[in-house]
């Protein structure tokens, strides 16, 4: 009883100094050296997590620091054989032990396995567990790994209901080439995402949820990757869709990868600004990026770059309209952007035309309202302001960053 109670007083000592800032998993770095030590911690560990925990996604918010500590332990010096005995004691309780597990399968591309532990997990666990939608993605993709591309769709597509994740949708997009169904399923798919998507906006009284912002960007996403630059530019400049943030920001998702599709389609080299709009690239570009290239190279380089011009003049709107010193930062550097994809098409004279702010201009007036002209079929919003005077005409990248755009 008294090693039991020392163990609490450890592991609770452990949970503050995690709480408070200090290294989460202080414990362990403390006693892995002293086996029989982490013998009885991770025993006494186990016992904890022989109680359910609280898998359904409403109130979920995360492990205890308990259950955080076993499965450190295992990820750091357990077999796969001693995971699935893990799984076996634990897994419907607690849930990550078989997405620890099957992760482990999966990197080491044993997908009999992966699916295997799919199957049981889904046999298992509560019916409302946050683990699950992880365990079907991983059995679609086990699947189609095991050369079995309809059931893999069929698990998939039901999936993708309740998913509208990227990797869900690439895979899925994968068996349904491989049955030869993408070129009819691709429509009702993306009809359905902008339909949840319109819907969520004409009913919403305040907000938008974090999963229709990410369907909105992973939506232009897939218009892009089939080559259809102007859907993909009429769906990100709807002035209905409210701005993501960073990673989720529709506009700015298809803007960088009609850029990014463009210079691989002319096989062009970025100059750095060109290159450093691409290193803040959104997610969805900077990880699936290889693959809109391989659309583009079947095409030609202009309508990219014409499409992201676009896009970019939709950008630099929205900055203007914000009526901040900062804004007006960032509206200029996504001029120098546009700038430098007009000067790569040998079309520079047209961007000198249609953007007089980035040259120097003369200071403003104090009874001026603004000392640029409109933007091409643009209204007075779309004005730069007073505050960009002659020294602020181009302002550069690290001042638009400072914007936290």
């Amino acid at each position: 009883r008294g090693e039991e109670e020392d163990a609490e007083t450890l592991i609770e000592l452990s949970g503050r100094l995690s709480f408070y800032g200090g290294q989460r998993y202080a414990l362990l770095d403390a006693w892995e050296r002293h086996p029989e030590w982490m013998r009885s911690l991770e025993a006494h560990l186990l016992q904890l997590c022989r109680h359910p925990a609280h898998q359904e996604p409403s109130g979920y918010y995360g492990l205890s620091h308990h259950a955080e500590l076993l499965r450190e332990a295992y990820r750091r010096s357990h077999s796969l054989a001693e995971r699935e005995a893990l799984c076996r004691e634990v897994g419907p309780q607690q849930g990550w032990p078989y997405e620890d597990l099957i992760s482990a399968y999966q990197d080491q591309g044993q997908w009999v396995q992966a699916l295997a532990w799919a199957d049981d997990g889904l046999a298992k666990l509560p019916p409302q567990s946050v683990y699950r939608l992880m365990l079907e993605e991983a059995r679609g993709s086990a699947l189609l790994r095991l050369d079995r591309p309809a059931e893999a769709l069929a698990t998939l597509q039901s999936l993708f209901e309740r998913k509208r994740d990227v990797s869900v949708y690439l895979t899925l997009r994968t068996a349904a080439q491989a049955t030869g169904d993408w070129a009819q399923l691709y429509p009702q798919l993306t009809a359905a995402v902008e339909r949840q998507v319109l819907t969520e906006i004409a009913n919403r009284t305040s907000g938008f949820t974090s999963g229709s912002l990410m369907a909105t960007a992973l939506l232009g996403y897939a218009y892009l990757l089939e080559g259809q630059i102007e859907r993909a530019v009429a769906w990100a400049v709807r002035p209905d869709i409210p701005v993501g943030w960073n990673d989720d920001d529709l506009t700015s998702t298809v803007a960088l990868g009609l850029l990014h599709m463009g210079l691989a389609a002319a096989r062009a080299t970025p100059n750095d600004v060109l290159r450093e709009a691409l290193s803040g690239a959104p997610r969805l570009v900077r990880e699936q990026g290889g693959l809109l290239d391989a659309t583009a190279v079947t095409m030609p380089p202009n309508p990219f770059f014409d499409g992201a011009v676009r896009t970019y003049e939709r950008l630099l709107t929205r900055a203007v309209d914000g009526r901040k010193r900062e804004s007006y930062a960032v509206a200029g550097s996504y001029a120098r952007v546009i700038g430098a994809i007009r000067k790569l098409q040998g079309r520079g004279s047209e961007f000198d035309a249609y953007y007089p702010f980035s040259k120097p201009m003369p200071a403003c007036q104090p009874s001026r309202m603004s000392c640029a002209a409109p933007l091409r079929g643009q209204g007075t919003s779309a004005s730069v302001e007073g505050s960009l005077t002659n020294d602020q005409a181009l302002p550069t990248r690290t001042s638009a960053r400072k914007s936290g755009t």
